[in-house]
């Protein structure tokens, strides 16, 4: 299996391709029509059926023979059909509180935070991270979303993804346990 950060550059390069693509000077239109019919599916399972996932879900290697996998690429694709622009740093930082402010001054308030934190099936992710992107004006760290939604309920490496996001919507990603310096970012002054 791929590590997480190939997958997250990966997706990234499918983002990429979907989006309109500057070359020479000129604007090509990249695919809308497949941005388009991802914006609208209602669930994973809609968003299956499209031949963009199928293309991203061959772009981060998986298995052909894990439902998983399938599920958790379609997710993907419906959220990250929803970026229109790509942001700098790490999501929960930005929808986080602002540096010495309350919980509630948080752009994703308390009682939504809770509810990320508890979604387990690819249609609570995929509801839960479109809200997400939603309010971060449709701008987002491709990178980081890939390999949080991804990474959201891996029997291996869940319980860490969720810890560490939750530390760091918080203001204190670098006091999360077992975290790796090196991916730790300040934050974002918005």
């Amino acid at each position: 299996m791929t590590d997480l950060k190939t997958q997250a550059d990966a997706a990234h390069k499918w983002w990429r391709t979907l989006g309109p693509i500057e070359i020479e000077g000129k604007t090509l239109p990249g695919d809308r029509a497949a941005l388009a019919r991802l914006r609208r599916c209602s669930s994973p399972v809609d968003a299956a059926m499209e031949p963009a996932t199928a293309k991203l879900f061959k772009a981060l290697g998986f298995s052909t023979r894990n439902d998983m996998h399938l599920g958790r690429a379609a997710t993907l694709a419906a959220v990250l059909a929803h970026v229109r622009k790509e942001g700098g740093g790490k999501i929960a930082l930005a929808i986080g509180a602002p540096p010495q402010g309350k919980p509630e001054d948080a752009l994703l308030k308390p009682n939504r935070f809770r509810a990320l934190m508890a979604a387990r099936t690819d249609d609570e992710i995929m509801t839960s991270f479109r809200r997400v992107v939603a309010m971060l004006d449709r701008t987002a760290n491709v990178r980081d979303l890939a390999k949080l939604i991804l990474s959201w309920t891996d029997d291996g490496a869940g319980d860490k993804a969720r810890t560490r996001f939750a530390f760091e919507y918080h203001g204190a990603g670098l006091f999360a346990p077992d975290i790796d310096a090196t991916e730790t970012t300040a934050p974002e002054k918005v």
